[in-house]
C-alpha cells in the first residue's frame, strides 16, 4: 500500500471505532477550564448505563473507596475529573473492543492487555511523579490502531501478521505492507476522538518514545508498561524490561522487582474490578 493511501482509507471509513457522544463531551469537559462539576454530572446523567458502570467503578477497591459514594456528584468531586476521564475510556474501550468482531486476534487478550497497560502507567506514572490519569488514558488506548488496521484493511493487516510470524519486526512488516504502522494509525483515531495532545503523542509514539518531543516523559512511561504487561504476564521478572526503558521513564532500574510486583497487584484488582479476570493470556503490541 503507498503512502497515505490507509490515511485515505481510514478517514474515509464510516464504520471506524468512535466513542459514544456523551463520553466525547466528558472528554472535552475534562480538558475545559472553564467546565464545572455540575456540567460532568449532567452530562454523566445523560447515559445511565454509563453512569451507572462508573459509578461501579469509582466504589470499587481499585480506586481507593472503602466507602461507598452514594451520588454521581460525589463520584465527579471525589475522584476529579481526569479520574473520570479514565473511568469512562475504561468502560467505552472495553466495549469497543469486545463489541467490534475482530478477526484478527483475540479481543479479550486485546482487552486483557490494554488494561494491563493502562493500570500499569498509572502505577508507573505515579512513581514517577507524572500525570498518572492521563498516563492510564494513554495506557488504555495504546493498541487501539490495531482495532482500527482490523476494520478498514483487514486483508493487508493479515499479511502484515504473517510477515511478523515469520520473524520481521511488527512495525517493519506493517510499514511495508501497508504504509503505516498501528501506532500511527492509533494517534490518528485519537485525534479523532479529540483526545489531549500529550495522550495522542504517547499512542503514536509508544514503541519510539523518544520521538514524542515534549511529551517523550508520557510515551516512555506507556512504552515501559507495555512492556512490563507482556513480560510479566509471561510469568518473567520485571528486570527483564531494560535498564534504559526504566530510566526514560524516569524510573530506577534496581526498583523495578518491587514496582514490578504492585504492577501485578494493580492489574489483578483492576481486572476483578473492570473485567478480564481469567481471559487467556495474550500479546498486543
Amino acid at each position: 500500500m503507498k503512502p497515505g493511501e490507509l490515511r485515505l482509507r481510514v478517514d474515509r471509513t464510516a464504520n471506524l471505532p468512535s466513542l459514544p457522544i456523551v463520553v466525547t463531551k466528558i472528554i472535552a469537559a475534562v480538558d475545559d477550564p472553564r467546565a464545572s462539576v455540575s456540567r460532568l454530572n449532567e452530562l454523566i446523567e445523560q447515559e445511565p448505563a454509563l453512569a451507572t458502570k462508573m459509578l461501579r467503578l469509582a466504589n470499587s477497591a481499585y480506586f481507593g473507596r472503602r466507602n461507598g459514594i452514594v451520588s454521581l456528584s460525589q463520584c465527579s468531586l471525589v475522584l476529579g475529573f481526569n479520574t473520570i476521564r479514565s473511568l469512562a475510556l475504561s468502560a467505552s474501550v472495553q466495549q469497543l473492543v469486545l463489541g467490534t468482531g475482530v478477526r484478527h486476534f483475540d479481543p479479550h487478550a486485546f482487552w486483557r492487555h490494554s488494561l494491563g497497560s493502562g493500570v500499569g502507567s498509572r502505577v508507573l506514572a505515579r512513581k514517577a511523579g507524572t500525570d498518572a490519569e492521563a498516563a492510564m488514558a494513554a495506557g488504555l488506548v495504546h493498541d487501539i490502531g490495531m482495532l482500527v488496521l482490523d476494520v478498514v484493511c483487514p486483508k493487508e493487516f493479515e499479511e502484515a501478521l504473517k510477515l511478523h510470524q515469520t520473524g520481521m519486526p511488527e512495525l517493519e512488516a506493517e510499514k511495508q505492507v501497508l504504509g503505516a504502522t498501528h501506532p500511527e494509525v492509533g494517534g490518528w483515531l485519537a485525534a479523532k476522538w479529540k483526545l489531549p495532545d500529550s495522550i495522542i503523542a504517547a499512542i503514536s509514539w509508544h514503541h519510539q518514545p523518544g520521538s514524542a518531543g515534549t511529551h517523550a516523559g508520557l510515551a516512555s512511561v506507556v512504552s515501559l508498561a507495555d512492556q512490563l504487561t507482556t513480560v510479566l504476564d509471561d510469568g518473567k521478572p520485571a528486570g527483564e524490561v531494560p535498564e534504559e526503558c526504566w530510566r526514560a521513564a524516569g524510573l530506577s532500574y534496581p526498583d523495578a522487582g518491587a514496582i514490578g510486583e504492585e504492577f501485578l497487584r494493580e492489574w489483578k484488582l483492576a481486572e476483578e474490578t473492570m473485567g478480564g479476570a481469567g481471559s487467556e493470556a495474550g500479546r498486543a503490541a
